[in-house]
């Protein structure tokens, strides 16, 4: 009897221990459910966000898209309305305004810009109207100014004669017709390939330092001109600041500066700007200080563009 009650007593202990501490749960849920005293966390909401100069990625291109029409930019993604400006001769103020662009940041991808200023269609040219004589033989013209000839008319039935056709020039004797010296005299000049040079313009050079980086058509869109931080940058020629500023990546503190209607000339990685859009600059007037913003040493990244398009600055300043 003791033996059987130390038994029992003993199994009642080692069950105790078994037993876990804490409460069994009564549910099942799955992992991450939400209990019905606690609600499921809500995502935080995202801040909108800020206005960025490049066009805008929300919106993908279309697959296809129409050719391009003459005189229009079509926007590309990744695309400022300064570098367009910049890639085009032009100043961004007038793209802006001509393209009714309210916010110069937020250009759409996609959208088509009018780069060149809409031109009135030329009228239409007037067709002078050629009177008719009627069918028969008419008077003489006795109004006609002595010594011209008055165009005939062909009557009914009368037989046109054909008029007469110059003859082809007589062969020499070697066989080979010559043509009248001032007929071949008269033949004009084939034309010239070359691009025109400037005219009116006087180029001097940006700065005083030494040449570094040249050139190349696919790759450096300027000459490098070394130089230590706040030397003096110079306008190359006469004309007016088209935009001063650091909106344009890789370009640093930049000042852009419109000759003509076709030339325009950029200066690049300034430490200071000295100018502001819409002055009036001179050749030679001090605009800017060297430095090395968007740079890896201190410079002038100088550009020549011909409607836009980058030209070999070597080809416009004088030899030194």
């Amino acid at each position: 009897m003791t033996g059987r009650f130390f038994l029992v007593a003993g199994f009642v202990v080692l069950a105790g221990c078994a037993a876990p501490k804490g409460k069994a749960p009564v549910e099942s849920r799955p992992v991450g459910a939400a209990t019905s005293s606690q609600a499921a966390p809500q995502a935080p909401a995202k801040k909108p966000a800020a206005p960025t100069s490049a066009a805008s990625a929300a919106a993908p291109a279309p697959a296809y898209q129409e050719p391009t029409p003459t005189g229009f930019y079509r926007v590309k993604r990744g695309d400022t309305l300064i570098g367009i400006a910049l890639e085009h001769g032009v100043d961004w103020r007038e793209l802006a305004a001509s393209n009714d662009i309210s916010n110069p940041n937020i250009i759409e991808v996609g959208r088509l810009l009018r780069i060149s200023p809409a031109r009135p269609a030329a009228p239409a040219p007037s067709v002078a109207a050629v009177p008719v004589s009627p069918v028969g033989p008419t008077p003489a013209d006795t109004s006609a100014p002595p010594g011209s000839q008055a165009a005939a008319v062909p009557s009914a039935g009368a037989a046109q004669v054909r008029p007469l056709e110059p003859s082809p020039p007589a062969a020499a004797p070697g066989g080979s017709a010559q043509a009248p010296a001032e007929m071949a005299s008269a033949a004009p000049p084939p034309a010239s390939t070359a691009a025109p040079a400037p005219a009116g313009l006087q180029w001097a050079w940006p700065a005083n330092g030494q040449l570094i980086t040249n050139f190349a058509e696919g790759g450096s869109k300027g000459v490098a001109i070394a130089g230590a931080p706040g030397e003096a940058i110079f306008a190359a020629e006469n004309g007016r600041v088209i935009y001063s500023g650091s909106g344009l990546r890789g370009y640093g503190n930049l000042v852009i500066v419109k000759h003509d209607q076709d030339f325009t000339t950029a200066y690049a990685h300034n430490r200071a700007i000295l100018v502001k859009e819409g002055q009036t600059v001179r050749r030679g007037q001090k605009i800017a200080e060297l430095g090395m913003s968007d740079a890896d040493r201190p410079m002038l990244h100088f550009e020549v563009r011909r409607s836009g398009k980058p030209v070999d600055p070597i080809g416009f300043l004088p030899i030194r």
